[in-house]
Order: C-alpha cells, then sequence, then structure tokens
C-alpha cells in the first residue's frame, strides 16, 4: 500500500462511524427521549471505570512479564525484590466472611444505582440476587466457624 492508501484508509475508518452514530443519536432521541441517551452515557462511564484499571493492570502485567523474560534471556537470576510475594493463605472462613461482605455491598450498590437510574423497584430488586448471595456466604462462614471451634476439621484446601 502506498501512503496515500493508507491515509484514505485511515480518513475512512475515522469517517465511517460518524453517520451512523448521528443516526443514532436522532433515533434515540426520537424513541426514547433524552433519559435514554443520559443512561447509556453512564453505562458507557461507569465501563470505562471498570475498563481502565484492568487494562492498566494487564498493561503492568505484561511489562513485568517482559522484565522476567529479558533476565532470563540474559541468563541472569530474577532478583527475589521483583518476584510476587506468595499470598498468605486465608482460612476458609475469613474467604467466606470477606466474599459475603463484597457480594452484599455489591448488591446494595446495584440496587440503589439501578433504582436511582431507572425509579422503579423491579429493576432494583434484581440486585437481591447477590444480596441473598452474599447471605449466604455469611452463613457458610458461620457453619465452617463452628465447624472449626468445635474440633472438625475446616476447608483450607479450597
Amino acid at each position: 500500500m502506498t501512503g496515500l492508501d493508507i491515509r484514505k484508509s485511515l480518513l475512512f475508518l475515522v469517517l465511517f462511524p460518524v453517520a451512523p452514530l448521528a443516526q443514532a443519536q436522532d433515533f434515540i432521541s426520537r424513541v426514547a427521549g433524552p433519559d435514554a441517551l443520559s443512561f447509556f452515557v453512564f453505562i458507557a462511564f461507569v465501563l470505562i471505570i471498570v475498563g481502565l484499571p484492568l487494562y492498566f493492570a494487564n498493561r503492568r502485567d505484561r511489562r513485568k512479564q517482559e522484565l522476567y523474560l529479558r533476565f532470563v534471556e540474559l541468563g541472569h537470576e530474577i532478583p527475589k525484590e521483583l518476584l510476587p510475594r506468595g499470598h498468605s493463605r486465608r482460612s476458609s472462613y475469613e474467604r467466606e466472611l470477606v466474599r459475603g461482605v463484597w457480594l452484599s455491598c455489591l448488591g446494595v450498590g446495584l440496587g440503589l444505582v439501578l433504582y436511582i437510574v431507572t425509579q422503579e423497584w423491579r429493576m432494583a430488586a434484581w440486585s437481591l440476587i447477590l444480596l441473598f448471595l452474599g447471605a449466604a456466604s455469611f452463613i457458610n462462614a458461620m457453619l465452617i466457624g463452628r465447624n472449626t471451634h468445635s474440633g472438625a476439621s475446616s476447608d483450607d484446601d479450597a
């Protein structure tokens, strides 16, 4: 490809989505009104908030792997300071408590966001799934804790 062909291709790739996006905005405003557009902007904002940390964590991990590969290619030993430290294994009781807290908080947060955005309890009720899973994790932690204190072996292998 010549330089002119590359420039034409880039111009086409940049300008191609403009018309459908303009038509989509008009379609959204006609069919669903301005609330739908703000909902899509909100969803895009949430996806960016979730996606950016994942992207940068992936990029950081990729750079670490490249650094490890350079050490190996040069025949050097990887310094212990660069290697990831082993996480202390939590007991099953602690894992279930942490899981219960995370799921419960996620359920409450999702329920609030869905209610604020849609103004309907029916949509916010979907967060009850996460709340019930969190409650199940708390019950599971209570049962594991009871077994651990009564002398039975705990499930630390999982």
